[in-house]
């Protein structure tokens, strides 16, 4: 098989642990629920993490508007924004940088 690419982070409640064809193992009914305290964790922090990040987007679009003043450029400095900050969040950094 090859390498994975990304990670897969599993936020729903549960988590199916699916088939090795190379072993020969099937698994069927065999998902591990979370608990309901740790699964209100997660979409608490996923809300307000959402909600975060639009309040962001929106102050930086009204800033932008404010500071170019015609519709054509503010349009296109706004994509040119969130396409930087979409590969922003696509970069994966290392621990090292932030364990100094």
């Amino acid at each position: 098989m090859s390498e994975p690419k990304g990670k897969l982070i599993a936020i729903g409640g549960s988590e199916d642990k699916g088939t090795d064809l190379e072993k020969g193992e099937i698994h069927r009914n065999n998902l591990n629920f979370f608990e309901s305290n740790d699964a209100f964790h997660r979409l608490r922090w996923a809300f307000v993490s959402g909600a975060l990040s639009m309040i962001f987007f929106s102050v930086a679009s009204l800033t932008i508007a404010v500071i170019f003043k015609e519709a054509t450029k503010t349009w296109i400095v706004s994509a040119f924004f969130l396409i930087f900050s979409n590969i922003l969040l696509k970069v994966e950094f290392r621990n090292y940088w932030f364990n100094r």
